[in-house]
C-alpha cells in the first residue's frame, strides 16, 4: 500500500519490487494441508499430511489433490498471444488486513465441503449399503474418507462433524471388509471354511452402523448361522434384530428362529466368538481385538490393530501408517 507511514516505498527511483504471490501467502500463513494443496504446494502439503496424521502413502491423494489444485483457480483468457491469467479464488475475500509485517492474502476457497459430501457421497453410500452392493459402498466410504483430509472448516461444530464422518466411514469399511471377505469364501465353497465365515457374519453386527443398515448385518448373520445350524446363536441375531422393530417379514423370520433355538440348545460349529465381551475387528486379521487385548492404532481412521501390523499402511484408509505418531488433523485455521 503507497502512502502507508512513508519510507521506503514513496522512493519510486528504486527498482519495482514484485509483489508476494498469493499462493505463496497461502502456504505461509496456513497450518491447511488444503490451502498448501490449492496453492499448488504439493510437497508441503504432502509433509502437513505426513505430521498430522501419519499420511505415507500419496499416490491414492494425486486426483485429489489435482482436483482441488485446479478448482482454486480461475483462468481466464488473455491477449492471443500470451498465456491466460491465473485469478486465485478466495475463501473470505473481505478478509485482507496483514498480519505479522506479511500481507495477509485471504486463504483460497474450500473446494472439498462437509455439507456437499454428506448430501451427495455419504448418501450415496448408504443406497449402495443398503441394495447390498457392498464393493461400490466400499470404495465411495474410502473416497469419502480420503476427501476428508482437504476439507477444510469453519467452525467447532464443523470440525467435530469431520471428525465423526471419519469414524462413521471407518466402521462402515471395516464392516463391509468382513462381509466381502466372507461372500469371497463361501464363493469358493471350501466346506473346512464355515467356521470362518461364521466368525466374520457374527463379526459385522458389532460394527457401529445406521439402525436400517444394522439390521441388514444381523439378518445375514441371522441367515448364516441358521444353516449352518448354530441355533442358539442364531437366536442371539434373532433377538436383537426383533428389538430394532423390523419390517413384518423380517420379524416372522427372527421369531421362527427364536422357536427352532428352543429345539436345538447347542450350536453345530464351534467359533471363535465372545458376543458378551466388547471388542474392536482388527481390519488387517478381520479377527477380534478384545478390550484388554494390546493393539497399535491408526492415526487418521483410529482403527486398532493387532500390534504385528504396526508400520503398514492402513487397511481402512490405504494412505496412512498403523502406529505413526502424529498430532491429529486439522481443518480449520
Amino acid at each position: 500500500g503507497g502512502g502507508v507511514g512513508g519510507g521506503a516505498e514513496d522512493d519510486l527511483t528504486g527498482p519495482v519490487q514484485p509483489g508476494i504471490p498469493e499462493s505463496e501467502l497461502w502456504v505461509r500463513n496456513s497450518p491447511l494441508a488444503a490451502d498448501h494443496v490449492a496453492a499448488g504446494s504439493f510437497e508441503t502439503a504432502m509433509a502437513l499430511l505426513n505430521r498430522q496424521v501419519g499420511i505415507v502413502d500419496f499416490a491414492p491423494l494425486k486426483p485429489l489433490f489435482l482436483s482441488v489444485y485446479q478448482s482454486s483457480r480461475l483462468y481466464l483468457p488473455a491477449a492471443p498471444s500470451l498465456p491466460p491469467l491465473e485469478i486465485p479464488l478466495r475463501r473470505n475475500p473481505d478478509r485482507n488486513e496483514p498480519r505479522d509485517g506479511l500481507p495477509r492474502a485471504p486463504p483460497p476457497a474450500a473446494t472439498l465441503s462437509l455439507q456437499s459430501i454428506t448430501q451427495n457421497e455419504l448418501r450415496a453410500a448408504y443406497t449402495a449399503f443398503q441394495r447390498a452392493k457392498f464393493q461400490e459402498a466400499s470404495d465411495i466410504f474410502r473416497s469419502i474418507l480420503q476427501s476428508l483430509l482437504l476439507v477444510v472448516t469453519s467452525t467447532a461444530a464443523q470440525a467435530a462433524e469431520l471428525q465423526e464422518l471419519v469414524v462413521v466411514c471407518r466402521e462402515y469399511l471395516v464392516g463391509l471388509s468382513l462381509e466381502i471377505e466372507r461372500r469371497r469364501i463361501a464363493a469358493a465353497a471350501d466346506p473346512a471354511s464355515l467356521k470362518r465365515q461364521l466368525e466374520l457374519a457374527a463379526y459385522f453386527t458389532h460394527c457401529r452402523l445406521q439402525p436400517a443398515h444394522l439390521q441388514l448385518a444381523l439378518r445375514l448373520a441371522m441367515t448364516t448361522f441358521s444353516k449352518a445350524k448354530n441355533y442358539p446363536t442364531a437366536a442371539l441375531f434373532a433377538q436383537k434384530l426383533l428389538d430394532l422393530h423390523p419390517a413384518a417379514t423380517v420379524a416372522q423370520q427372527a421369531n421362527t428362529v427364536l422357536q427352532t433355538a428352543n429345539r436345538f440348545p447347542r450350536d453345530a460349529v464351534e467359533i471363535d466368538y465372545d458376543v458378551h465381551q466388547p471388542f474392536d475387528v482388527c481390519p488387517a486379521s478381520l479377527t477380534p481385538i478384545y478390550a484388554s487385548a494390546n493393539a497399535v492404532e491408526d492415526p487418521f481412521t483410529g482403527a486398532r490393530y493387532h500390534p504385528q501390523f504396526a508400520g503398514q499402511v492402513c487397511r481402512v484408509s490405504r494412505v496412512s501408517e498403523i502406529g505413526k505418531g502424529a498430532s491429529g488433523l486439522r481443518s480449520s485455521a
